[in-house]
């Protein structure tokens, strides 16, 4: 249904092997989004456009144990680590 599903043990089986997991790329708009992580009207035109919960998603990533990602939005993706890093 388009929504993230249990994570697998990919992310913690690549670190047992010293291998980074790097994500790309990380879009803001709902249409790029898993369905869990999109935000408004799903009925409206600009659904696909409008800007979804990116910062909740990539939250999600780092929580799962990613190493980084690349973000369209930059600056949004350093606010996210760096909430992560305190």
């Amino acid at each position: 249904d388009g929504r993230t599903g249990e994570p697998t043990t990919l992310v913690r089986d690549a670190h047992r092997a010293r291998l980074d997991v790097h994500v790309w790329t990380v879009r803001n708009e709902n249409s790029q989004l898993p369905a869990d992580h999109r935000l408004g009207d799903p009925a409206s035109p600009a659904y696909p456009r409008a800007t979804g919960d990116v910062a909740g998603f990539l939250d999600r990533l780092l929580e799962l144990g990613v190493d980084g990602a690349f973000c369209d939005d930059p600056a949004m993706g350093r606010a996210v680590v760096a909430r992560h890093s305190r």
